[in-house]
């Protein structure tokens, strides 16, 4: 990928890579697939074991890898969904990538699994002057400009696509 090109450790440093990882992928593909279960308590089965949940789910202690007997005993109107058929959850994946390309135009954009990205934004960065018109150079200047670019590119992912992401 990208990140292993060979660079001066200077290049290195003066690169900023968000890391957006999206909140809880597979119960939020499920909300959005079934925009009714928005606000319950969701669970995500592949196997025997959940494999996420909704936050209002989280709140009765439910953690990955419980099995559905032991998440029905804890949180009993929970809304079980079968995750075994990947299909729904790649399109989404694919989707979000898009979106994110498309959204940071330019940018390198590297994908872990179904639900992580890595955003290579140090050309907006530089691009981004402060509204002073200075632009930024200093290190910490960088990291304060690609924070607000993932607060922007957090807030398009959720409009545009409905996805919540930390990053």
């Amino acid at each position: 990928g990208w990140w292993r090109d060979d660079m001066s450790l200077k290049g290195r440093q003066e690169r900023v890579i968000l890391a957006l990882d999206v909140d809880a992928f597979y119960a939020q593909a499920e909300t959005l697939r079934d925009p009714t279960l928005r606000g319950k308590a969701v669970g995500v089965r592949q196997k025997n074991v959940i494999i996420t949940t909704t936050y209002e789910a989280r709140k009765f202690g439910i953690e990955k890898g419980d099995s559905v007997a032991a998440v029905k005993a804890k949180c009993p109107e929970i809304i079980i969904r079968d995750g075994e058929d990947l299909s729904f959850y790649v399109s989404l994946s694919e989707r979000w990538r898009d979106f994110v390309e498309t959204y940071a135009e330019g940018c390198a954009v590297e994908k872990l699994g179904l639900d992580e990205l890595f955003v290579d934004v140090s050309s907006v960065v530089e691009e981004r002057p402060e509204p002073t018109g200075r632009t930024l150079g200093r290190p910490s200047e960088r990291l304060l400009g690609g924070a607000a670019y993932c607060e922007t590119l957090r807030l398009a992912g959720l409009s545009g696509i409905g996805l919540t992401t930390s990053g």
